[in-house]
Formats: C-alpha cells, structure tokens, sequence
C-alpha cells in the first residue's frame, strides 16, 4: 500500500509511507524526512 499526499496521478505529490504485507517500508516523519526502514528492523 502507498500512501501519497495528494493525488497519485499529480507531479506535485509525493509517496508519505509504503507498507507491504502491513509493515512500512517507507516512512516520513513529522520534519519531512523520509527514511527506509530496513530489512533487519522489519523482520526483527
């Protein structure tokens, strides 16, 4: 699943978060930042 800010079709938003299987992959954090959560800390 992958949660955008706005419309997925429009150039100006971006993807917040991903999750596959329930578990994010890709986050943001409240600053904007955005970080891959790594293998090892999703199948921990």
């Amino acid at each position: 699943v992958v949660v955008w800010s706005g419309d997925p079709l429009e150039v100006a938003s971006t993807v917040e978060h991903v999750l596959v299987a329930g578990v994010p992959v890709l986050t943001t954090d409240p600053t904007g930042t955005r970080r891959v959560v790594e293998r090892r800390e999703r199948f921990a």
